[in-house]
């Protein structure tokens, strides 16, 4: 019997620690990992529509080079990290505005995910 209790506590210790852990991952914008969820790409999609799709088109693939996200022309890099920076500092010089104090840090992520998909799209 004391060992059925002992087993208990450490799995709900556990799942307390491993909460805590998802719960800052989340917060961060992340999964706790490099891979891109399913989820963070639907996430993404609904926030690039109602932020970025009027300036880039419904793909990314809007007519004009400067707008176009779909293509292989990426002037800011075409890093994951390089997608973020410019979601969150903007490009000064050019329409593109910050987005830093008006997404949350998780929406950010998915967001420069879903872009960042584009550009695998491209490459198929």
């Amino acid at each position: 019997m004391k060992l059925i209790s002992a087993l208990a506590v450490f799995a709900f210790a556990w799942l307390c620690l491993w909460a805590e852990w998802n719960a800052k991952a989340q917060s961060k914008g992340g999964s706790g990992s490099d891979t891109t969820t399913p989820r963070q790409l639907r996430e993404g999609k609904r926030t690039y529509r109602l932020h970025c799709l009027a300036c880039h088109g419904p793909q990314g693939n809007h007519f004009d080079k400067n707008f176009n996200l779909a293509d292989d022309e990426w002037k800011h890099g075409d890093s994951l990290e390089a997608i973020k920076k410019v979601v969150t500092e903007g490009v000064k010089g050019t329409a593109m505005l910050p987005f830093k104090g008006r997404l949350s840090p998780a929406k950010i992520e998915s967001v420069s995910r879903y872009v960042y998909s584009f550009r695998d799209e491209e490459k198929k």
